[in-house]
């Protein structure tokens, strides 16, 4: 047996080779790619059982999260242009990537992380995976970056079309954009969202005007856009919806 793997606690230990391919899966937005993550992880696993000393102070599960943490990063990086990744991951890693180095130039590393999980919603351990994950592979998370496989668009394009913003804004913006739709589509009607968007957006319509375009009274329009404003302002989602419309 080749002695720098041990697979002897593979067994005891494969919940947490499962839940960290997992988190990998999450935060790159794809579970296709966890058999691969789970099975580059297990080498990982292999290698911790084999070089773990006691002695050290170190758990071994502690020990062992290290080494296939580690064996994962490297089959991300080894394996990085075959990985389709979603937009919204794509514009998160890259905002967080630029928020710690707005960051870190005035705040040390501890409230550094949880000033950035704070201003995006997540928590401190996924700040730090997404961290962790965007410079171990290179740097690939860049404005060369294409938004999807069937797109030759990159995050640059999108960027660059706003030349007026900055990197960080752009990219916020583009997140905001893709949340605020979600929202939409989850909470209101396809109807409720062409009225709000005819009457708030860049053509400004009346009421009687959307009426015609609907078929339905000029009454019933209002009647739509005041129950769907109301649901907008409960759900404190008012203001960036007008920011969303501005985008």
């Amino acid at each position: 047996m080749n002695q720098d793997y041990n697979w002897e606690k593979y067994e005891e230990y494969e919940d947490l080779l499962i839940v960290i391919s997992k988190k990998y899966c999450r935060i790159i937005g794809d579970f296709d790619l966890f058999e691969d993550l789970k099975n580059a992880g297990a080498i990982g696993l292999a290698r911790a059982s084999a070089k773990y000393d006691p002695e050290n102070g170190a758990s071994f599960e502690t020990y062992a999260s290290h080494w296939i943490k580690d064996a994962i990063l490297k089959e991300l990086n080894n394996n990085w242009s075959f990985i389709k990744i979603p937009k919204r991951q794509k514009l998160l890693m890259m905002k967080v990537k630029k928020l710690k180095n707005e960051y870190s130039q005035v705040e040390n590393e501890e409230r550094c992380l949880r000033l950035i999980a704070d201003e995006l919603g997540l928590s401190e351990d996924d700040v730090n995976d997404l961290l962790v994950l965007s410079y171990r592979v290179g740097g690939r998370i860049s404005l060369d970056t294409p938004l999807s496989e069937d797109d030759e668009t990159t995050i640059g394009d999108t960027i660059a079309s706003e030349n007026q913003m900055s990197v960080e804004e752009a990219v916020f913006r583009s997140i905001m954009e893709e949340e605020m739709e979600e929202y939409l589509h989850e909470s209101l009607s396809e109807r409720s969202i062409r009225i709000l968007k005819m009457r708030y957006g860049d053509e400004k319509m009346t009421f009687d005007e959307i009426g015609k375009i609907l078929d339905i009274s000029a009454a019933r329009v209002s009647q739509i856009e005041k129950t769907t404003m109301e649901i907008l302002r409960r759900s404190g989602k008012f203001r960036k919806f007008l920011e969303y419309l501005a985008a």
